[in-house]
């Protein structure tokens, strides 16, 4: 909301940022993008009780291979993805793909002049709706790891657009860098959504191991 009210709030002759403000911006963005790819590569980064290889069973058992921040079981099966003979999270693989497609864009971004105003104030508005529909397809979860891939994947480039759209209509750099944090607050919550998920598809399970 707080986005939405500052970029459509502003005069629309108001103009945008200096070439310096969006650069600084658009390095914050590469930033956050890299640290997105590390952690979607290496999700275990994020749980360091997860980074052996196996975890013992509630019986004190060794019963579970980790595949990223996944069990090894039939269970999640459909939130894993096999290419070329190795399997990988789904949605970590969407937000690297995503995250890397997003630094090729924000450097175009920053070689052309930015969009007019009134395209700014829609682009933050569309971006917000990619966000949006990305949260609720976590919450669903196809049963089809490809489009697990795919919707995640477009959650990095729906940040993207929200940020070149309040750039684009604002003349005040900190409503910029508040959109880049929000964007970290909205990449929280997928995460919350996603370990939601993993405990009730975890709960579903007959086994004892449970992995969430």
């Amino acid at each position: 909301m707080m986005l939405l009210i500052g970029s459509w709030m502003g005069p629309w002759t108001g103009g945008t940022l200096t070439y310096e403000d969006r650069l600084i911006v658009g390095l914050a963005f590469v930033g956050s993008c890299v640290i997105g790819i590390i952690l979607s590569l290496g999700p275990n980064r994020l749980h360091p009780l997860r980074k052996n290889a196996r975890r013992n069973d509630s019986r004190g058992n060794v019963d579970r291979a980790w595949i990223g921040h996944h069990p090894d079981c039939g269970t999640f099966g459909d939130h894993l993805i096999g290419i070329n003979g190795h399997r990988y999270c789904a949605g970590c693989l969407g937000l690297a793909l995503g995250s890397v497609i997003s630094l090729a864009f924000i450097v175009l971004y920053l070689l052309v002049p930015p969009v007019d105003v009134p395209m700014g104030r829609w682009l933050v508005v569309i971006g917000m709706c990619v966000v949006t529909i990305c949260m609720v397809e976590v919450a669903w979860h196809p049963l089809v790891p490809s489009l697990h891939v795919l919707f995640n994947l477009t959650l990095p480039i729906g940040f993207l657009v929200v940020i070149v759209g309040v750039t684009s209509s604002s003349t005040d750099v900190m409503l910029s860098l508040i959109a880049i944090l929000i964007c970290f607050l909205w990449l929280d919550t997928r995460i919350q959504i996603s370990d939601w998920k993993h405990s009730k598809t975890c709960g579903t399970c007959d086994r004892s191991c449970r992995a969430y």
